[in-house]
């Protein structure tokens, strides 16, 4: 007998591979604010002044 995804619980995945998969996902994220924040504050600052 198969198991599909339904059957799986969070006991068979242990707290590491969970907290890798996280950091995984929200790397990209950070890497770009990272990469674009000078740009990123600019334009909320020059947003901003009224003029």
């Amino acid at each position: 007998m198969t198991r599909g995804a339904t059957n799986l619980s969070f006991d068979q995945v242990g707290i590491g591979v969970l907290l890798v998969g996280a950091f995984l996902a929200m790397l990209p994220s950070v890497l770009a604010f990272l990469a674009l924040q000078r740009s990123f504050i600019r334009g909320l600052t020059s947003g901003a002044v009224k003029g």
